[in-house]
């Protein structure tokens, strides 16, 4: 009668196909650069959270009413903006919110979006980066 009982070690070889990995032990791909060749690159790839998301982040905080509070702020401004999307830009990763939606919030808690005359410094020509054919 032959064994046919082997020990894990006698039948691993070097030729076996490798198990799987989980991803958690992968090493990371390399990322391509942000900003694509292609033409249906449309508008800015916000890397960073919107400066005037964290604007508005910021009064929130300093006002120190909840989100449940600003929700309701909005609504008397017949524009509800709902709690979830303020915890949202507080918590979560929203990037690159709606600027109605800001300009709302920013509302709700006393502040007013203005728009005004560029100075001859602010009008400066874009400097082309790169040669630009």
């Amino acid at each position: 009668m032959a064994n046919f009982r082997h020990s894990k070690r006698e039948t691993a070889t070097v030729t076996d196909k490798p198990r799987y990995v989980g991803r958690e032990h992968r090493a990371a791909p390399k990322r391509p650069n942000f900003i694509p060749t292609t033409p249906h690159y449309y508008g800015y790839q916000w890397i960073d959270k919107d400066p005037d998301l964290e604007f508005i982040v910021g009064l929130i905080g300093e006002s120190g009413l909840s989100p449940e509070d600003i929700e309701n702020e909005t609504a008397r401004l017949n524009c509800k903006v709902s709690r979830f999307t303020i915890l949202n830009w507080i918590y979560g990763s929203t990037r690159r919110p709606q600027n109605y939606t800001l300009t709302v919030v920013a509302m709700a808690l006393g502040y007013v979006k203005t728009w005004g005359e560029a100075s001859a410094r602010d009008r400066r020509p874009f400097r082309v980066i790169g040669g630009g054919r």
